[in-house]
């Protein structure tokens, strides 16, 4: 290689790691975007390009920081910079300038916005706002209270929750629900929300007095479920309407001078066709979940250890790149779809309530162990080919992604199987089993799908 032809080398190398380096500065030092796209949220280092490789890094290898629920924690493409949408919200309220609330582009943070600068103008000190503005029928509705007043408030709660419900005699409670009644003359009717609830009869804890401290935040949720005289002791669901949160709070813990702080509105949707879209399609079932939690996977958090537990995670629409990211940031793995908006998934026990949170999540609820067995296994139809001659079925047993496939291995020997091949590809394992232990294997939580191995039986030596 001759003289002239290494320097034009020389010059193409550094011309590269120049435009390369100009290319990292703009995106992990500036930020620079062209869209909300562009633009994430890291637990490592907050609002920043969705490229930068230095977040990444801290993302991968840095100590986890788990971040609790704000409405304004999310980023956007602001005068081409990923910017904190909370950078807006503060330069709102330090300038009591409700316009620049409509500058926010992501809907909770500016709903947030709106509220805080309304009350600043209404002087109401004590806020309270919902997630959304509006609901589908059977949705649980969450609510945030915050008080901002330069003192502590009292209020009757469970657990860091106000309470819709009470076990007290005189009845007390930190929420009531009102629906629109007339809307020219503007007069509510209290929703019986609230049910007069004993643990001895509804396995809930009585509320208690509590204490809330400025600056601090908390939760209220209604399942919209009424227990008026007509309802009887489970309740019906809420009509739709027009309805607000009432919040009741006591400047001491002499609750004779109660004080009330009123909510935005919120509408109840009517139940319309559109609800199949939420119908979850499995092999085993067709059904469509109430949104929420479901009572029985509480029941299974209630009584597991495991620190992740797989579950069927449903959301009101399949999530874009910002959503997954939150899912991210929450330590979430979606491992399979399932129709319609559903995913198989992966979560942190921890974790959960604070997933169902997020404002794009509609209902999360158990696998059952025959969601993961092919129908000839569930209706006792195993061919006889599948059969060894000692009694054992050959299967494939496929477990999900995040699950290695040595501890797929020792979960099949724990239950007296013998592992016969390993399909890396798909994450699965053939396997010899004896037959009455397929109900076990299938209540396994890191299985996913069991099926029989078509073919003659496996000789033995």
């Amino acid at each position: 290689m001759d003289s002239k032809t290494k320097i034009l080398i020389g010059v193409l190398v550094v011309g590269i790691l120049l435009i390369g380096g100009w290319r990292v500065w703009n995106t992990q030092i500036e930020n620079k975007c062209s869209s909300d796209a562009d633009c994430r949220f890291w637990n490592s280092c907050g609002c920043a390009s969705r490229e930068n490789l230095l977040c990444l890094l801290f993302e991968l290898f840095g100590p986890k920081v788990h971040w609790e629920y704000y409405p304004c924690r999310s980023c956007g493409c602001l005068n081409g910079k990923c910017t904190s949408w909370n950078a807006i919200f503060e330069e709102a309220q330090k300038t009591k300038n409700i316009e620049l609330c409509y500058e926010i582009r992501d809907i909770a943070c500016k709903n947030y916005c709106l509220m805080v600068l309304e009350n600043i103008k209404t002087k109401e000190e004590v806020i309270i706002f919902t997630d959304k503005t509006e609901y589908e029928q059977e949705e649980n509705i969450k609510v945030i209270i915050e008080n901002n007043l330069n003192q502590n408030i009292w209020y009757y709660g469970v657990n860091g929750y106000a309470t819709l419900y009470s076990c007290l005699n005189n009845h007390r409670y930190a929420l009531k629900v009102q629906k629109l009644a007339k809307l020219k003359e503007d007069i509510w009717d209290d929703v019986e929300a609230h049910h007069f609830c004993c643990f001895a009869r509804c396995y809930v804890k009585t509320p208690e007095l509590k204490e809330l401290k400025p600056k601090e935040k908390i939760l209220g949720e209604w399942d919209q479920t009424v227990y008026d005289s007509e309802a009887g002791i489970n309740g019906k669901l809420a009509e739709p309407g027009r309805n607000r949160f009432v919040f009741i709070y006591y400047l001491s813990n002499n609750t004779n001078q109660p004080n009330y702080a009123y909510s935005n509105e919120f509408i109840i949707k009517e139940r319309s066709k559109v609800s199949e879209e939420y119908k979850i399609y499995l092999n085993s079932r067709q059904f469509i979940p109430k949104p929420g939690i479901s009572n029985t996977l509480k029941s299974i958090l209630v009584n597991t250890s495991s620190k992740r537990i797989h579950v069927l995670l449903q959301f009101y629409h399949i999530p874009n790149n910002d959503e997954k990211s939150k899912l991210s940031n929450l330590n979430v793995t979606l491992c399979r779809y399932v129709p319609n908006n559903a995913y198989f998934a992966s979560i942190p026990t921890k974790y959960l309530t604070e997933v169902y949170n997020l404002s794009f999540v509609r209902w999360i609820g158990e696998i059952l162990p025959e969601d993961k067995m092919s129908s000839i296994i569930q209706e006792n139809r195993i061919p006889s080919k599948a059969i060894n001659p000692d009694g054992t079925v050959n299967l494939t047993i496929m477990f999900f992604k995040d699950v290695s496939l040595d501890d797929a291995v020792q979960i099949i020997s724990k239950h007296g199987g013998i592992v016969q091949s390993r399909v890396p590809i798909t994450n699965d394992l053939v396997v010899i089993v004896p037959t009455e232990k397929i109900s076990a294997i299938a209540n396994e939580d890191s299985v996913q799908w069991i099926d029989i191995v078509p073919g003659s039986p496996i000789k033995f030596n």
